[in-house]
């Protein structure tokens, strides 16, 4: 039991960590923050005895749906221009691998090819001689 005191003690000190009571009253805290959200009720934190308190009551918002705006048909040269600027920006996103990385994929690659080669020829190879045997062919 003592050893239990100064272990929530010694994590209390410790920045970013938390006992085994904290963490899981935080669990709790969120899970009911999460069920008050998808209910669209706010969701009033509890302390550590169980009792609500009114002053830390979670709000949450209610997703607003833009008007429609007018149905006008875009022009070919306005969807091409809109398109190619889409995907300039989502190679701007991409996260290319680094040189290193890059030799270590090839190779795994070459190495799986060359296996595949040599497992599909041995096949190959076997049923040849299978058939041959079975059809009595020179």
């Amino acid at each position: 039991m003592a050893d239990d005191e100064s272990r929530n003690e010694d994590a209390e000190k410790r920045p970013g960590k938390a006992s085994k009571k904290d963490s899981k009253s935080e669990g709790k805290r969120d899970a009911e923050a999460g069920a008050a959200k998808k209910s669209g009720k706010k969701a009033v934190a509890k302390d550590a005895n169980g009792e609500g308190e009114s002053d830390k009551a979670v709000k949450t918002t209610t997703k607003k749906t833009a008007p429609k705006s007018d149905t006008k048909r875009v022009g070919l040269f306005r969807r091409i221009f809109r398109f190619l600027r889409e995907v300039v920006e989502q190679l701007r996103k991409v996260v290319y691998p680094t040189r290193k990385e890059l030799l270590t994929y090839t190779a795994v690659v070459l190495v799986f090819v060359a296996f595949m080669i040599t497992v599909i020829s041995l096949l190959d190879m076997g049923f040849s001689e299978l058939s041959q045997l079975v059809f009595g062919v020179d």
